[in-house]
This record gives structure tokens, sequence and C-alpha cells, in this order.
């Protein structure tokens, strides 16, 4: 087997991260992330929540959520069971990762990334997830907040 490396070009909002690709000259099954544009209608940034659910019988491994326009991402290393909901609340009272199986998993977010400070901006934000999994299961991601705006009503 034979690995082949490159770098993408840098990042457009921190510009000393840059992505590496990996391949490899042989068959077998990859995964990638999804990719999906959420529209934050407000004036001011929004803080999401984001579900993940999982269905199915093999392993799931929820690995990563970047909002790529601003640069911002949430790094996991949390494998779900079969029919879990973790939902990650990013609201700055709230703040919380909970699973519908087990409560709070505050262990499932790994250290370094941007817990405190993940948004969506106004207008269009790119949001990737990326989650490793085998076999036959379907994993659904979704994004959920309130548009903030700024004034007085």
């Amino acid at each position: 087997m034979r690995a082949v490396l490159a770098s993408k070009r840098c990042d457009p909002v921190i510009e000393r991260n840059y992505d590496l690709l990996v391949g490899f000259n042989t068959t077998g099954a990859g995964y990638f992330a999804n990719s999906t544009t959420a529209t934050n209608s407000g004036t001011e940034s929004a803080y999401p929540q984001i579900i993940v659910e999982r269905s199915g019988v093999n392993t799931t491994m929820l690995e990563e959520v970047r909002n790529e326009t601003i640069g911002k991402e949430l790094l996991f290393d949390y494998g779900l069971v079969d029919g879990e909901r973790l939902t990650v609340d990013l609201t700055p009272t709230e703040k919380s990762i909970i699973s519908n199986f087990f409560g709070s998993r505050m262990d499932a977010i790994l250290a370094g990334c941007d817990f405190g400070t993940f948004t969506l901006q106004p207008g269009a934000n790119q949001v990737t997830a990326f989650v490793a999994e085998g076999g036959a299961v379907t994993v659904t991601a979704w994004l959920l907040w309130v548009n903030k705006y700024n004034g007085y009503d």
C-alpha cells in the first residue's frame, strides 16, 4: 500500500490552518465529511444546538463539527450506540452535551476546540460534520438555533 499526502490551501479565516488530504492506492472503504449551508437570518451570531442521532448495528464515532465560514471547530471522540441521540447545546447559559441514554457526556468533547466560541454568524454558514462509521448504520445530524437581532423590539 502506498499513501499519498497533499495539503489544501490555507484556511480562509485562520491562515496557519491547512487541511491535510490522505489517499491510498488500494481498494477499501473511506469516510468523509458531509457539509451543508446553515443560514442564520438574524443580525447577530446565534448559538446552535447540534443534534446527532444514530440507528444501526455497527460502530459510529462522532469526530468533528466545523463552521467552515468562521473557522471554528468542535472536536469529539465519542462512540454513539444504536438509537442514541447526542445533543450539544452551545447556548452560553446552557452549555452542555447530553445523551438520551447516558445523560451528561462532557467527556465527549476534546480539549482545545472552540466549545466556548462556536457560533453561526449572520448569513450563510458552511457547516461540516465528520462521523466515522462502519457497516450498516444511519447517522442523522442537524442544527437548531434561535435567530438573534441587534436592536429593540
